[in-house]
């Protein structure tokens, strides 16, 4: 799973904004399971742990890296949403360790959104199909970041339970927004012959501003790099435009 920063996790196609912006938006294509291939031959996950994930997120101006968007399901053929910060762990639900219910349908479009609603509150929302109603579905989960857990694996212990100050501003500040495809791999076992791959997550119509009211087209002027990793064909992009491009990885 991303381990809050994609080196050394498996392969993306990463887009980084410049600072100065709160939210984040796109219609984004969540393929099935007859353009991801993940598993081994038995059905079991891979030594490497190879898990597709679809997100949105980025840093405050001093850290609090996030993950926010989906998880693919191999076995169900289906998308969990999920919002993951640095020293917090994974929230599916509600709450942490809530059911990851509903499970969004693959094969269709979602409106993925990502949002800092105050200072180091963080809400991601996702607007699609349920995959086990087939009816249209929208939810989200918000994280408070002001605090670090008092007891959770992923906080050293001189942290417990003090202020966090990642300075995620809700004007924008020094904000730094992401949008990631990637094949995520357990940390320190990357294998880009691994023979998994994911075809065709198509994002369109990507947004960015302070607030839904004041978001603009994704473009070169508020963009700070686009990357692939490794940048050796492993990873593809039908670019169209900074708003709008189909990512592909062959491992």
């Amino acid at each position: 799973m991303p381990k809050f920063s994609e080196n050394n996790t498996g392969p993306f196609r990463r887009a980084l904004s410049k600072t100065g912006f709160a939210y984040e938006a796109a219609d984004i294509l969540l393929p099935g399971r007859n353009n991801i291939t993940t598993l081994d031959p038995s059905g079991q996950l891979k030594s490497s742990g190879d898990t597709v994930y679809v997100y949105m997120g980025g840093r405050g101006s001093n850290g609090g890296e996030v993950d926010a968007g989906f998880q693919y399901s191999a076995a169900k053929d289906n998308w969990s949403l999920f919002l993951a910060v640095g020293g917090f762990g994974f929230t599916y639900g509600p709450a942490p360790g809530a059911d990851p219910h509903p499970r969004f349908a693959s094969g269709k479009t979602v409106l993925l959104e990502f949002e800092v609603v105050a200072t180091n509150v963080l809400e991601v929302r996702a607007k699609g199909t349920d995959d086990a109603s087939k009816q249209p579905v929208l939810r989200a989960i918000r994280v408070d970041a002001s605090v670090f857990p008092v007891s959770n694996t992923n906080v050293e212990a001189d942290r417990a339970g003090e202020p966090t100050n990642f300075d995620w501003n809700p004007s924008g500040g020094g904000n730094r927004l992401k949008r990631v495809t990637s094949i995520g791999q357990n940390e320190g076992r990357e294998d880009f012959n691994s023979g998994s791959f994911l075809h065709e997550v198509i994002w369109k119509n990507c947004v960015i501003g302070t607030s839904p009211g004041k978001a603009v087209p994704w473009s070169g002027a508020n963009t700070s790099a686009f990357v692939m990793h490794p940048n050796d064909g492993t990873v593809s992009a039908g670019f169209e435009s900074q708003a709008t491009e189909t990512v592909s990885i062959d491992l």
